[in-house]
């Protein structure tokens, strides 16, 4: 195990060799991904394989350097200025010409590596089977074959279909992992994984040690002594984890509530209803009664714990309204849930929308913005919305780019306008109090991401969209 604080120590360390050693950054990737998810220094990971290995790497390269590094060419140098082109066809011997595209070009550099040593070459393929794989149903089944006579499990082989599916939809080419065999295939392969479990029963000791460990991995002690109230709970009362917890494919009533414990001064002991279980086939539910232990970790105790600083807006609900822009109405089209938005909307049509609105409810507890996108920001409209809702959390929802602007005469400055007005509302919204949304996935690199009339999103554009809201 070691502490956050001393990884990005070495991290540092071996990014600063890099600057020298620009091949080596190749070997800092598992250190940056270990980092990932944790906030404070004193937070640990384990060192696992893969680190040890890029480690090794690290040590390797120390003692075979002889103290040598060459400057690179500032400049990249493409196959016009090379006089590099090259032709593959295919046949009926041959197969498919996608695969020997990249024949001439390890030809090109087994012969002229010497020559091209220290240069930044940019090379153009125009065949679009080497970026986006698989091509055929044929190449997908193979692939699943393979990892199944590796051994993968199932739950693997579903992962790397998940990834092939994404980049297919990125770069807006047929899914080739939405054929009716490939689903077949997967669903043939979970049957024939006969995996044992080899996990551990929970014992008091393990539940233990795991409650001790809640301060050094939660955010605040509300987190933690939730947390503690749900494994004393799970543990002490035989309880499924989809008794406790929500699911996407189950609606909110089917998890226990905090309307289903109650605490029994008399017995001190905790009367629990489940609403729905596995084995409760009708849903009638049933009632258990868990005791108070002489035990370090009594769930009574824990529960009791919880309840007591549990904040008060856990009881009554939140409002939120999303208003403003036709990416608002068409992403909660998409979701099937309510919206306010309409297509062409402008700073000028915000104020008069959200007083319309105050007429008939009352102010929400969360208010996102998201406008800007035809016409210009201004701060006069921003100020007056923060006096119209003191008492409401302000989200800027930044301005989303798009692959073509109405009236544009050079898109990378529209691009840059676009940026430097989010970072100007943004800096605004925080300083007065509220926060903003970014959504980093969307950007003009997947044009699958946007829709053919290239100002708004597609399907999957719209549900990363809602996903960040």
């Amino acid at each position: 195990m070691t502490t956050i604080k001393e990884l990005q120590s070495i991290v540092g360390l071996l990014k600063f060799c890099s600057r020298a050693i620009p091949p080596a950054r190749a070997f800092n990737r598992r250190f940056y991904d270990a980092m990932c998810g944790f906030v404070k220094p004193y937070h640990r990971n384990s060192v696992n394989h893969e680190m040890k290995e890029y480690i090794n790497a690290w040590f390797m390269f120390l003692d075979l350097f002889n103290g040598i590094t060459s400057y690179e060419n500032s400049q990249w140098i493409s196959n016009q200025q090379l006089q590099l082109f090259i032709y593959s066809a295919g046949g009926p011997l041959l197969g498919c010409a996608a695969i020997f595209e990249l024949v001439p070009i390890s030809m090109a550099f087994y012969i002229w590596g010497s020559k091209l040593q220290n240069k930044k070459i940019v090379l153009h393929t125009d065949n679009m089977a080497l970026l986006v794989w698989p091509k055929f149903l044929s190449q997908m089944t193979d692939f699943i074959a393979y990892l199944s006579i590796k051994g993968n499990a199932s739950s693997t082989v579903k992962s790397y279909i998940s990834a092939i599916a994404y980049h297919c939809k990125i770069h807006n080419v047929y899914d080739v992992t939405q054929s009716f065999i490939i689903k077949k295939m997967v669903v043939g392969l979970s049957r024939l994984d006969k995996r044992t479990d080899v996990r551990m029963p929970i014992t008091v000791d393990i539940l233990q040690k795991i409650i001790r460990s809640l301060s050094f991995v939660c955010f605040s002690k509300l987190e933690s002594t939730l947390f503690s109230a749900m494994f004393s709970l799970a543990f002490f009362g035989f309880l499924r984890v989809g008794e406790l917890v929500v699911s996407p494919q189950r609606q909110q009533g089917h998890a226990l509530q905090s309307n289903n414990i109650r605490y029994v001064p008399h017995l001190n002991a905790l009367e629990i209803n489940v609403p729905h279980s596995k084995s409760d086939q009708f849903g009638h539910g049933f009632t258990i009664f868990i005791p108070s232990t002489y035990l370090p970790m009594c769930a009574v105790k824990a529960v009791r714990s919880f309840m007591n600083i549990r904040p008060s807006f856990y009881e009554c609900p939140k409002t939120v309204w999303i208003v403003n822009s036709s990416l608002i109405r068409n992403a909660f089209v998409r979701s099937k849930q309510l919206f306010c938005g309409k297509g062409g909307t402008k700073w000028c049509d915000l104020l008069p929308q959200v007083k319309y609105l105050l007429q008939f409810v009352d102010p929400p507890n969360f208010l996102v913005l998201h406008c800007g996108g035809n016409d210009i920001a201004e701060r006069e409209v921003i100020k007056s919305i923060f006096r119209l809702f003191p008492n409401t959390k302000l989200f800027f929802s930044q301005i989303l780019p798009r692959l073509k602007w109405r009236h544009e005469n050079n898109h990378v400055a529209v691009e840059k306008i676009r940026k430097r007005i989010n970072s100007k509302i943004a800096t605004y919204v925080v300083s007065q109090g509220g926060l903003y949304i970014r959504y980093p996935e969307l950007t003009e690199k997947y044009i699958g991401l946007f829709h053919d009339d290239q100002v708004h999103l597609s399907q999957l554009g719209n549900d990363i969209f809602l996903f960040r809201i």
